[in-house]
């Protein structure tokens, strides 16, 4: 089957395109009285080079304060790349690194998840089978040193201390920990590993024939992973397939088009790419993939972009499914990568991807990246207040399904269920302890202080399920923390008390059992999920 890459790579990007990224240095300037000429003139005046050197070597010998080269190169680049587009880019050595290992799907640590609560570093979950499980850290632990660097503090910066415990396979880190009520500091020595990061948080059986994926992002293990979770779901009896990508902001083309193969019948279109360097290319779905029959809902909403979306649009055009959500972001630009001297790279947008049916679903962005940002943050704003969806359709053009729906592009996934967030003044409290990190806070309090009894009383997920329950004394101290910061209860508050309990009893079981604890206790209350399940019944 052909394919494309989001970000494939293309090494050996020439010198002068590298120099011709620099051109756009000086936009207007000021001009001291006396001017000096500092160069020789060669043959070709407007050459790029000559004018990039100049205008380098300039600021390197004449500008008021003193500039760093190779920082100010990397400003200067990825200015330009961004006048181009919202989604080219130029990533330095580090962030070329950081988006590496989420492409792969893996990183060298510890395989401890964190988070930073009231100004110290903390163990929320640790991997299965990781370095951290080995060395003895658990979940509530209180990091308070990474070998000298201290990490308590108001200014703490939570990408700085995994840059700390983060480094080369099969080096070591020595962690500062406090545990609750433990006397004097822990010190646990961990051997840094490989770290695989599964793309599929969580999958399973919503009922007797509801088979449900939680895709998070399109790695190189996303498509492996899928066609397990698909095998899995069927010997299970699945007939019918929920597939979850809302909040997926994509990652690779190649991921997206393997995986909805397995969801179209042989000689389907996927989707096409044109750029005004790049042929059109069409991509046709094969035979044989797991699921071409049975029911199918894929979930969205506005995060959800980019690969996502070549699924949703694949799936819609060509009839195959329902789509239920919000209308997705609308992303329809492709982007490959050029590699640069420095270990840097360019993510250049080079095509623009088509749905089945012809659409480009990319949204505007000819007033700029700043405007393209914002006025999504401002669409999102909208219909957070609103009670039904608010959206523009920015390309009238009608565009048809393979049975003759008619559908539009210019700015996203317009599902077929909409799904419009909910005023209902029952889930105002609820919502407002939950926003503020008053449940997660309270939960994490809880396993810090009884994860030894936890973990000996409910040695498995089903044992936790089964036995476990959030006392009304647990949700009165809750209260009592959102009172402290202004939030009050409503008089009749019935509702939001059993959706409280599920969501704290959701929140310790994923630091003891991981996300698959989290999703298989959280779903039952996810209102999207529940609206989509009522809708594909009628």
């Amino acid at each position: 089957m052909a394919s494309q890459s989001d970000n494939s790579n293309e090494k050996n990007l020439t010198p002068l395109l590298l120099l011709a990224m620099l051109v756009g240095i000086i936009l207007g300037i000021a001009i001291a009285p006396n001017v000096v000429s500092l160069f020789k003139k060669p043959d070709t005046t407007s050459s790029l080079e000559y004018r990039t050197q100049q205008v380098i070597h300039l600021i390197n010998t004449q500008y008021v304060d003193k500039k760093d080269t190779d920082t100010l190169t990397d400003q200067i680049i990825n200015s330009i790349l961004t006048s181009l587009d919202p989604h080219s880019h130029y990533l330095s050595a580090s962030e070329l690194e950081r988006q590496s290992a989420e492409i792969q799907g893996h990183f060298e640590g510890i395989g401890a998840i964190l988070q930073i609560k009231d100004d110290t570093v903390c163990v929320n979950q640790i991997l299965p089978e990781s370095p951290a499980q080995k060395a003895g850290l658990r979940a509530g632990d209180r990091i308070i040193a990474v070998d000298t660097f201290v990490t308590i503090g108001k200014n703490l910066v939570l990408a700085d201390v995994v840059k700390k415990i983060r480094g080369p396979r099969f080096s070591h880190v020595n962690l500062s920990v406090k545990r609750h009520y433990a006397k004097g500091t822990y010190k646990i020595k961990v051997i840094r590993n490989r770290i695989t990061t599964p793309s599929i948080n969580y999958s399973g059986m919503l009922n007797n024939s509801v088979g449900y994926i939680h895709l998070s992002s399109f790695t190189e293990t996303s498509y492996p992973e899928f066609h397990e979770a698909l095998l899995m779901l069927k010997k299970q009896g699945m007939k019918e397939l929920v597939f979850d990508l809302r909040d997926n902001a994509g990652g690779l083309l190649d991921a997206a088009i393997k995986i909805v193969d397995e969801l179209l019948p042989n000689g389907n279109v996927i989707l096409f790419t044109e750029g005004a360097h790049q042929k059109r290319e069409v991509v046709r779905s094969s035979a044989g993939g797991l699921f071409e029959e049975g029911k199918l809902t894929i979930l969205i909403n506005e995060f959800s972009a980019s690969a996502s979306e070549i699924v949703s649009g694949a799936v819609q055009d060509n009839d195959r499914g329902i789509i239920a959500g919000r209308r997705s972001f609308g992303k329809g630009l492709v982007q490959r990568q050029f590699d640069l001297p420095g270990n840097a790279a360019v993510w250049l947008t080079v095509a623009r991807y088509h749905t089945p049916s012809g659409r480009c679903i990319q949204r505007p962005y000819d007033k700029g990246s700043d405007e393209y940002y914002s006025q999504f943050l401002e669409e999102l704003v909208a219909n957070a207040e609103a009670d039904s969806i608010l959206f523009k359709i920015t390309d009238s053009t009608q565009y048809h399904t393979k049975k003759g729906r008619v559908i539009y592009g210019g700015g996203g996934i317009i599902p077929d269920h909409i799904i419009s967030y909910k005023k209902d003044p029952s889930n105002l409290y609820y919502n407002q302890l939950n926003n503020r990190g008053i449940v997660s806070e309270y939960a994490f309090g809880y396993i810090s202080s009884n994860i030894t009894i936890l973990q000996q009383k409910y040695p498995t997920l089903d044992s936790f399920i089964k036995g476990f329950s959030v006392s009304d004394n647990m949700i009165a101290e809750i209260r009592s923390d959102g009172e402290k910061k202004g939030i009050l209860a409503d008089d009749d508050d019935k509702a939001s008390t059993e959706k409280l309990k599920t969501l704290l009893k959701a929140y310790i079981a994923e630091s003891l059992y991981g996300w698959n604890g989290f999703y298989k206790i959280y779903l039952t209350i996810d209102n999207d999920l529940q609206s989509t399940l009522n809708y594909i019944k009628k």
